[in-house]
């Protein structure tokens, strides 16, 4: 790892102030130029990256009232920039109509501009900028869980306005403080691999002879469910006996999943397709709270049964095969 970088010296306002600025130059703290420099994707140009993305002036963002303006000083490289680069398997245009494209989910940098309705961030904050983005006006993004919100996007792929500029526009929520711990290269690259790294799949299988099959995808461990005798309904809760029965029964497999984890530690998501057979297992094996869930399949639509968000995962737990 890189030496950890100190706060950052900016041009105070004396500075000559112009309309564009030269990549690595660095305008006076809050002053936005009339336009910037950026690596910007057009249709006409679709093809490999180093041909699809080009340097060109463009108007600098302007920004509503939750929107924030940032400086950007450093922009990570995901593979959807390659995506946006080839206009394949969709072209972002088709998206978001705009004339240029400019990619980049990642990044690091200062807060340059804020709208009148920003409170959490001022000019001059260091920050790192995640890149979920929603309209902020239905159930899902007011105590649901955003990332299933109708209208979520990925910030600089299904949006024309990326971190591949010497600016970049961006939701204030998107913000979250730069690690002063790390430099600033370090700190542009993270966000968007993290949340889509995936985790350590844990597999259910119902015979052994599936384990190799499945441990070839991939997954850390794999359990045995029909070693287990706790599956079907839940039993009436009004029946203290036969639930103390049915939990005990259920137990064994919370331990089983334990001496992968680790006591105590259960399973961040559990993906649930059969129903009824496993539900209730499912939701005693995975872990309570804001972090935890289970998410259901059935007949192709995607339920959510939890007490919170699971936008990521250490470790998550596969339906039965």
């Amino acid at each position: 790892m890189s030496q950890p970088a100190t706060v950052t010296a900016f041009p105070g306002p004396t500075r000559p102030q112009k309309d564009l600025y030269g990549i690595g130059e660095i305008p006076p703290l809050g002053h936005v130029p009339k336009t910037m420099v950026a690596w910007a994707i057009r249709r006409e140009r679709h093809g490999r990256p180093e041909s699809a993305m080009r340097e060109e002036v463009v108007p600098t963002p302007e920004i509503d009232s939750d929107e924030v303006l940032v400086l950007v000083m450093a922009a990570g490289v995901n593979y959807n920039g390659v995506w946006a680069g080839l206009g394949k398997p969709v072209s972002p245009f088709d998206i978001h109509k705009s004339d240029y494209h400019i990619a980049g989910s990642d990044a690091a940098g200062v807060v340059w501009a804020v709208g009148r309705r920003v409170k959490r961030w001022k000019v001059g904050d260091e920050v790192v900028v995640h890149c979920n983005q929603d309209d902020g006006d239905d159930e899902e993004c007011n105590g649901g869980d955003p990332m299933l919100s109708p209208s979520q996007r990925i910030w600089g792929y299904e949006t024309p306005d990326g971190s591949f500029a010497q600016f970049c526009r961006v939701q204030s929520r998107q913000l979250m403080p730069r690690p002063r711990h790390l430099t600033w290269e370090e700190s542009g690259c993270y966000t968007l691999t993290l949340a889509t790294a995936g985790g350590n799949a844990l597999a259910v299988i119902s015979d052994d002879s599936k384990r190799d099959f499945v441990m070839s995808l991939g997954v850390r461990a794999a359990i045995n469910r029909s070693q287990f005798d706790c599956w079907g309904q839940l039993p009436d809760v009004d029946d203290a006996k036969a639930y103390a029965d049915y939990m005990k029964k259920v137990r064994p497999c919370g331990r089983a999943i334990w001496d992968v984890t680790g006591k105590g530690k259960d399973v961040d998501i559990v993906f649930e397709h059969p129903g009824e057979q496993t539900f209730p297992v499912a939701c005693f094996v995975g872990k309570w709270g804001r972090h935890g869930g289970v998410l259901r399949r059935h007949h192709g639509l995607r339920t959510r049964a939890s007490s919170g968000s699971a936008s990521s995962a250490s470790r998550a737990a596969t339906a039965p095969i």
